[in-house]
């Protein structure tokens, strides 16, 4: 039983440290969204494409989860349950790339 609680609390330090990275990286992806609109708007105002359209729609819906998500990681101290850590981290780490990939892609 000593062993499980030792484990555990190595695990809750972990985890506060991963799920404060995770809102550092949420913080990053939030600034790559703006900058998404940004492009995209200013497209949309030359083109007029639906399909343009449809992209800031999908920038502006993930932006607020963004928001929502990184001020409840921070103002709200949540997700620090056990074991949130990981997946937090892992889900905002793939969405920083995947966005990364996407604004390189849209800046061309």
């Amino acid at each position: 039983m000593g062993l499980q609680q030792g484990f555990r609390g190595g695990i809750g330090h972990y985890n506060t440290e991963l799920v404060s990275v995770a809102g550092i990286i949420g913080i990053f992806n939030i600034s790559i969204l703006l900058v998404l609109l940004y492009v995209y708007w200013n497209s949309y105002k030359e083109f007029k494409s639906r399909f343009i359209m449809g992209i800031l729609i999908f920038i502006v819906l993930l932006l607020i989860q963004n928001i929502l998500f990184t001020g409840f990681i921070f103002l709200i101290s949540g997700f620090k349950g056990q074991g949130m850590g990981i997946p937090l981290f892992i889900t905002n780490i793939i969405q920083f790339v995947g966005l990364s990939i996407f604004l390189k892609i849209s800046w061309e």
